[in-house]
């Protein structure tokens, strides 16, 4: 693993960790689960298997990486960005979305959840980063 790739899978292992840390202070605010993916019915089963593969696939891919050479050899998109002022480029906007993640979901309060489950929803959060964008969580996410 290259020394930029590894500096990439640290960043996301410290916004990953640092996301489901977050969760317990959330939880205590709240006086009740964060977490709701277990609660909710049917219609949050596809949500909530989707979430959980989309980070087990971030967190693991580094990793397949590693082992495989190059696995989509022929990229144009990743040929025209390979270089160090891409890598360093792309690890501020890693940082940048990260802290936007994490300042979202610390304004949420008692009213950071993770999933949907009926009856289980907290006071709509309308100022802060959420006056900017209904959901700064996946925008910062996004980046």
């Amino acid at each position: 693993m290259a020394v930029m790739e590894g500096v990439s899978y640290l960043l996301f292992a410290v916004y990953l960790f640092s996301f489901f840390l977050m969760t317990a202070p959330a939880a205590r605010q709240a006086g009740k689960p964060v977490w709701l993916f277990g609660k909710g019915g049917g219609p949050q089963a596809l949500p909530a298997l989707l979430f959980k593969l989309a980070f087990a696939g971030a967190a693991l891919f580094p990793v397949l990486r590693a082992f495989v050479v190059d696995p989509w050899p022929g990229d144009p998109l990743r040929s025209a960005l390979d270089g160090m002022a891409s890598d360093v480029i792309g690890h501020l906007l890693v940082a940048v979305g990260a802290c936007i993640a994490m300042l979202a979901q610390m304004h949420m309060g008692a009213s950071w959840r993770i999933g949907a489950a009926e009856g289980e929803l907290g006071p709509i959060v309308a100022d802060g980063p959420f006056a900017y964008s209904r959901n700064p969580v996946f925008v910062g996410q996004a980046i």
